[in-house]
């Protein structure tokens, strides 16, 4: 079980990063429509760190899925109360990382170190920030139980496959 959760951990912080670091990276770059990069990149990250952590841990990633596995039966609440752990403990180091070696003037640019809700009228409105949040937050619900625990899906269409199919999910997350 213990590396399994290490699994979650590195992951977890790893997959951050990337992601952070390489969306701001297309937004900072001198494309003409960056925003057009950004789904390509979410797809290759996230369909390689599936490949890798899939297999060890089962690749959850997310509280959310996590969560969704637990109700389900899939893990045990002992493992998934140490998963939820694990994945928050591995996006503060992530943070941590990206915050010690990006530019300050990009960090906050890009409001690295959170939402800005109602910040300085620069952000969103509290009930926008909540009715995005639950939309995504559906959308993750919606994939991991119709693509990511369907046991019956992960039989007849294989690993690679639904591995492929719920990166393209979460590149249209990003979109």
């Amino acid at each position: 079980m213990w590396r399994a959760v290490a699994t979650e951990l590195v992951a977890t912080a790893c997959l951050l990063f990337m992601l952070t670091t390489t969306i701001i990276a297309c937004l900072e770059s001198k494309e003409t429509e960056p925003k057009l990069l950004i789904p390509i990149v979410v797809f290759v990250i996230v369909f390689l760190v599936l490949v890798v952590t899939v297999p060890l841990s089962g690749g959850h990633m997310s509280p959310v899925f996590t969560f969704i596995a637990a109700l389900r039966g899939l893990i045990s609440l002992v493992r998934a109360l140490f998963y939820v752990l694990a994945q928050c403990v591995g996006s503060i180091m992530a943070y941590l990382v990206i915050k010690s070696v990006m530019d300050e003037t990009v960090a906050d640019k890009y409001a690295l170190g959170g939402c800005m809700v109602n910040g300085n009228g620069a952000g969103v409105s509290t009930g926008t920030a909540l009715v995005i949040e639950f939309a995504c937050t559906f959308l993750v619900l919606y994939v991991a139980i119709t693509v990511a625990f369907d046991k019956k899906m992960c039989q007849e269409l294989g690993l690679a496959i639904l591995i492929r199919q719920f990166g393209l999910k979460a590149t249209i997350y990003y979109l």
